[in-house]
C-alpha cells in the first residue's frame, strides 16, 4: 500500500499458538549471555556478589525434576568457562530453561524439537529478567536496570549483525519472518523515504510473555532497550527514537514506534 509517497506494509498474521523448531544445544544461547554477564560482572564489580548469587539461584529453583543427567548438564555448561567454575549455577540454569521450554521428555541435545512460541520466549526472557532482578537485590532499581542495559548493549556489541546501508533495509521484512517471529506481531510497518522509516506495533509476542511477570520497567529493560545499540550495530548512522511500547503498559508501541534516521 502507498500513500502520499509513503510506503505501507500491514502485518496481521499474530496467532496466539505457534511453535518454533530449535534444539536443545541451540537454544542454550541463553546460556552465552549468562557467560557474558558474569565477565562483565567480574569486570565491572557489583555490591555482594555473593548476595546477587544467592538471589539469582532462588529465582532460578524449579520444582520440576531436571530431565537431563548430571553428566548431560555437564557437558552444556562446559563450553562456557565462568559457568563451568560455578557448576551449582550452571545447573540451576539448565533445570530453568528446559522448565520454561515446558519439555517433559529429555530429547537429545542436538536433536530438532519444536516448541510453543510463548514457552521459546520464555526460555531466554524470564532468564534475563531473573538476572535482571537478582542484580535489584544489591543496588536500588533504576542503577540495577542501568547495570544491566550495559550488559545487554555490551553483548549485542559483541555479536555479528547484518549491515544495513539505508534505514528502510529494516522495514518490511517481518513478512518473512522466521521462528518466534513468525506470527508473533500485528504491526504497521511504513518507509517514508530512503532515510526514514518506522514501525507501529499493536500487538507484540514478546510483550504479551512479558505481561505474566507484571514488572514493565524490567520488562522493557529485558525486551526493548536492545533495539537501540543493535540499531547502532547495523549502521553506526541509524537513530532509533521510541516514544512508548506494549512491555511499558501503553496501547501501541510508539507513534513513530521504530523511526531510523540517518544523522
Amino acid at each position: 500500500m502507498e500513500g502520499g509517497g509513503m510506503k505501507i506494509k500491514k502485518i496481521t498474521s499474530y496467532r496466539d499458538h505457534a511453535s518454533v523448531k530449535t534444539s536443545v544445544k541451540d537454544f542454550m544461547y541463553t546460556l552465552k549471555f549468562a557467560e557474558f554477564s558474569l565477565k562483565y560482572m567480574k569486570a565491572h564489580p557489583i555490591p555482594r556478589l555473593d548476595k546477587f548469587r544467592a538471589a539469582l539461584l532462588k529465582s532460578l529453583s524449579s520444582k520440576a525434576p531436571c530431565a537431563y543427567s548430571a553428566e548431560a548438564v555437564t557437558g552444556l555448561v562446559s563450553e562456557y568457562p565462568m559457568l563451568a567454575k560455578d557448576p551449582e549455577l550452571g545447573r540451576a540454569l539448565v533445570v530453568k530453561i528446559l522448565a520454561l521450554l515446558d519439555l517433559d521428555c529429555a530429547p537429545l541435545p542436538t536433536v530438532a524439537i519444536s516448541v510453543d512460541a510463548k514457552s521459546y520466549l520464555r526460555g531466554y526472557l524470564f532468564i534475563f529478567y531473573y538476572w535482571a532482578k537478582a542484580i535489584a537485590a544489591v543496588m536500588p532499581k533504576k542503577k540495577a536496570i542501568e547495570y544491566f542495559q550495559r550488559i545487554i548493549d555490551g553483548q549485542t556489541r559483541s555479536r555479528s549483525l547484518p549491515k544495513m546501508g539505508k534505514v528502510s533495509e529494516w522495514v518490511f521484512t517481518l513478512r518473512k519472518a522466521q521462528g518466534a517471529f513468525k506470527h508473533a506481531f500485528i504491526c504497521t510497518e511504513f518507509i517514508m523515504d530512503e532515510g526514514r522509516s518506522g514501525c507501529r506495533v499493536d500487538k507484540c509476542k514478546w510483550a504479551e510473555v512479558l505481561k505474566e511477570l507484571a514488572d514493565p520497567d524490567f520488562a522493557y529493560a529485558v525486551a526493548c532497550h536492545y533495539d537501540f545499540e543493535a540499531a547502532r550495530m547495523r549502521n553506526p548512522s541509524f537513530k532509533l527514537t521510541r516514544k512508548q511500547t506494549l512491555t511499558e503498559g501503553y496501547p501501541y508501541q510508539g507513534d513513530w514506534g521504530r523511526c531510523f534516521q540517518t544523522s
